[in-house]
Parts: C-alpha cells; structure tokens; sequence
C-alpha cells in the first residue's frame, strides 16, 4: 500500500473485497492485491491522490497487471470504476529478496498454535519498543520476502504507552495476508492484516485492518 493521504475514507480490506467482484477473476488467478492513493495509468502515475479515492492494483499470476478505481460516495457505500489493464513496466519493480536461512523466530512459551509452525526464511529481530529504534534490515528482509511471495517471519519485541513489553510475530506464508502473532496479558492473538507502507525509512511498514482472533 502507498503511505496515505490524512485522514482516509477508505479501508483497505473493503475495497480489496469490491476491486475482486468487480474484476469478476477467480481468487487463485490473483497473486496480490495493492490498495493506491497515488494512482497509476497505462503510462504511469496520474491524478491528484484524494482520501476518498484509491485504486487497487490486481497482480495475477501469469504476471500481467490491472487497476480498478475505488471511490467511497457521500452515503457511504463504494462504487468501482472500469477495470484496466496496467503495463508491468510503470508498476514498481519489487526490490529482490535474498533470502536468509531458513529458521524460527524465539518465542518464550509459544501456544501450540505458534510451536507447530513450520520454518521459513528468517529475517531477524528487533527490540523496538513504543516507537523505535527499529531494524531496517530486518524489515527490508520482509519487507522484499512478501513482494516477491515468499515465505518468511520476523520478531518485533515492542511496549505499551505504559512501558509493558510485547511480542509481534510476523509471519507470511507465500500467499494471502500477512499475519501477525501479538503477546498479551491474557495471551496470544492472530491477527490476519493488510500490510500497510509508512513514510519512514527505518519502520518501512505497518499492519492494518486486521481480523484478531485468540490463539490456543
């Protein structure tokens, strides 16, 4: 996702879900999804960025791309513009992913759910805290690992605003949605998310419009 406009009217799950009806392609033919405030046209990027209009982006898997428009009306309900195919060449290259061994994440006294992964490409950890310092290499490992499809996780040991550590274990599979595994005071969280691109060269990114559920 592109680094939004403040504030947004549009949230990036609902608009993936009617850029897929509009498309009317079967889930499998898509490899991923890309929700933009900065639109992209057959000759690059085009349009003024707008909170309430996006374009989602649809990378198939036999390599060729299209955007469909996405606008939230005044009554709250969203309205898809025609479907358009998209030269590869005007899309952003993926930045090559280089991956580490192959291993897991430390996790002290993970629930089953999270011991019973299988190892993936290991990109790191962090000790970042509230707000930082995070580990860009780490990121950008992940980062690369998801926009080229591959599996890979990182650790993110974060804190609350009153200081109370916490883990976040990032986890993508190869395909779907990224997946974030939290540490809490009553236990383990999965959380199913977007993954969404922040203006800032060390963080690189955020998780966002996730679906939590507890893990046992």
């Amino acid at each position: 996702m592109d680094p939004f406009p403040e504030p947004s009217d549009l949230d990036c799950l609902d608009a993936a879900r009617v850029a897929l009806e509009a498309s009317s392609v079967a889930p499998g033919d898509v490899a991923s999804l890309e929700l933009r405030w900065q639109a992209i046209c057959e000759s690059g990027p085009c349009g003024t960025p707008e909170p309430t209009t996006a374009q989602v982006i649809l990378r198939y898997t036999d390599g060729h791309a299209a955007g469909v428009t996405i606008h939230r009306d005044p009554d709250g309900t969203l309205a898809t513009g025609e479907l358009m195919d998209i030269p590869s060449a005007v899309l952003n290259t993926p930045p090559p992913f280089n991956a580490p061994p192959v291993g897991l994440a430390p996790i002290e006294n993970p629930p089953p759910a999270i011991a019973s992964r299988p190892p993936v490409a290991f990109c790191g950890t962090e000790d970042a805290g509230l707000a930082g310092p995070f580990n860009p290499i780490a990121r950008e490992c992940f980062w690369a690992a998801v926009v080229n499809r591959q599996p890979a996780e990182f650790k993110s040991t974060r804190a609350n605003a009153e200081g109370r550590p916490f883990v976040e274990l990032w986890r993508f599979e190869g395909n779907g949605p990224i997946v974030v595994y939290t540490s809490g005071a009553s236990g383990w969280s999965k959380l199913t998310c977007a993954m969404l691109l922040v203006p800032d060269h060390e963080r690189l990114f955020d998780h966002t419009d996730c679906d939590q559920r507890e893990v046992s």
